[in-house]
């Protein structure tokens, strides 16, 4: 199974609420994690559904499984170079 398959089954929706995943995903309060997307600072983008600073945050989950693929992937390469130069 995909990371992205994973989180569509464990959210159940392909858009998402910034805050339903901010705890888990990106190990940030949701009052520290709602401040980010104006600032441009989360790992993948954000939006509202409408134009009002009221809406809430919305996810793509694809980009959020990007992301952490991404993620998984630098700690492999590094986790290899790590534990090839212990070994020498």
């Amino acid at each position: 199974m995909s990371i992205y398959e994973s989180l569509l089954k464990k959210y159940g929706e392909e858009i998402v609420p910034l805050e339903r995943i901010c705890g888990q995903e990106l190990d940030l309060k949701f009052r520290v994690a709602r401040l980010k997307p104006v600032r441009e600072k989360l790992p993948f983008p954000v939006f509202r559904l409408r134009d009002s600073r009221r809406a809430p945050w919305m996810v793509n989950l694809r980009d959020v499984a990007v992301w952490l693929e991404q993620r998984s992937e630098g700690a492999r390469a590094n986790w290899g170079t790590r534990r090839d130069e212990a070994q020498s």
